[in-house]
């Protein structure tokens, strides 16, 4: 069993160590874990698109880059400091996993438009 393989079976035993079993695994092989970071980001921007969908898909895409934005600049900064971040609403804890999979930067509103269409 290859290494990668144990420490995801132990993520599913051990969902509490999930997040750091992620970092020794994206150690070992840094191209297949920024792949599955991506893959990751553009699962959970289309999950944020359905939750605040629009009358068309740019219409979607434009509002969903405005709050990923509004988040980015105003709501991280503050929770970068603390140890959990506060309970929020769906909408906030979708735009929280964007920003961290995508390393604390936005995405362009012709850039989730492309994930969405995908």
């Amino acid at each position: 069993m290859l290494t990668e393989s144990r420490l995801d079976a132990i993520a599913i035993a051990a969902p509490e160590h999930r997040e750091s079993l992620a970092e020794v695994a994206a150690g070992l092989d840094p191209a297949a874990a920024h792949f599955r970071r991506v893959k990751a980001r553009n699962e959970v921007t289309r999950e944020a698109a359905r939750l605040m969908k629009r009358a068309s898909v740019s219409g979607t895409a434009k509002f969903l880059a405005d709050r990923l934005g509004w988040f980015i600049a105003k709501v991280l900064p503050r929770e970068r400091d603390q140890a959990a971040p506060p309970a929020g609403s769906a909408e906030r804890e979708l735009l929280r996993r964007i920003a961290r999979l995508n390393d604390g930067e936005g995405l362009g509103w012709r850039r989730i438009l492309q994930i969405i269409e995908e």
